[in-house]
């Protein structure tokens, strides 16, 4: 007697072969979704003749484009949740797997996470296929929404309006009365030096200075006793090349980036799963 896994691959291979031959069945499934996404109140599209695409414009911050197609037997949907810096581990993803239903959460080879689901044909109606996309946008806005190194409440930052320099003095330099301007500044001595963060236009010339940085705060206060948040940030930002200088302070994290970056910074921040606001003079 074959091996019970042997056995039940030929019949997968079997059925899908039958699914996929029955021209009937595959009709009777295209119609199905075809007459289901002129339902819906989204921009959708046929890419081939058992291809569709829908686009929703807002779920958990940013749109999801889903792909839906007919293929190897099974009615398959799936999405992109977070990009290759979305910082969700495979452990993650397996106990959020356990807790779902129909719909499930995978790693891409690049490190991409997909949320996807399959329908068999005898099963795809219009209620069917509802019930399997709304587990897949639930699923997807969930993930989107987690706080890394946290529960699942989401963890956001605010990128500041003004500009800050970052400069060094001497370990036993006074401070400067330029060194408080600015609606942020910092300043800390040590033995090798004097550091001083403040408003950018406010630097004179000949100190030693970087800049000018854009501010970027997470959301506080933050918990002492949270992991991570700042390596999964960083982490975001150096594996797209962006420098970054941190302050943390008793309630949050800060995130200083060259003003030429900061644009692309709070857009690989959001890839990476993270709400970024703008907060207006």
């Amino acid at each position: 007697m074959r091996p019970l896994s042997e056995r039940l691959l030929a019949v997968g291979q079997e059925y899908r072969k039958l699914s996929s031959d029955c021209s009937t069945v595959s009709e009777a499934v295209t119609a199905v979704v075809a007459d289901y996404l002129q339902s819906l109140d989204a921009a959708t599209r046929q890419v081939a003749a058992d291809q569709w695409g829908i686009s929703l414009d807002d779920v958990g911050g940013w749109p999801l484009h889903v792909g839906v197609s007919l293929r190897d037997g099974l009615l398959r949907t799936q999405a992109e949740v977070l990009g290759p810096d979305g910082g969700v581990s495979d452990h993650e993803l397996l106990v959020r797997n356990r807790r779902l239903a129909l719909v499930r959460f995978a790693h891409t080879g690049a490190g991409a996470v997909w949320v996807q689901g399959e329908l068999v044909p005898s099963g795809v109606s219009a209620a069917s296929l509802d019930r399997l996309l709304g587990l897949l946008v639930a699923a997807a806005t969930e993930l989107r929404g987690r706080r890394p190194g946290a529960s699942d409440a989401s963890l956001g930052l605010v990128r500041h309006p003004g500009v800050l320099g970052v400069c060094r003095l001497e370990p036993d330099a006074a401070v400067p009365p330029w060194a408080w301007s600015g609606p942020f500044h910092s300043v800390t001595r040590t033995a090798t030096e004097l550091s001083v963060v403040c408003a950018w236009e406010s630097v004179p010339d000949g100190v030693r200075a970087f800049g000018p940085y854009a501010m970027l705060a997470v959301r506080g206060p933050l918990d002492p006793e949270l992991v991570g948040v700042l390596a999964g940030l960083t982490g975001a930002l150096a594996r797209a090349a962006i420098p970054v200088f941190a302050v943390a302070t008793f309630d949050t994290d800060w995130l200083l980036v060259s003003v030429d970056d900061a644009d692309r910074a709070c857009a690989t921040l959001r890839a990476a799963g993270y709400a970024v606001d703008e907060l207006h003079h």
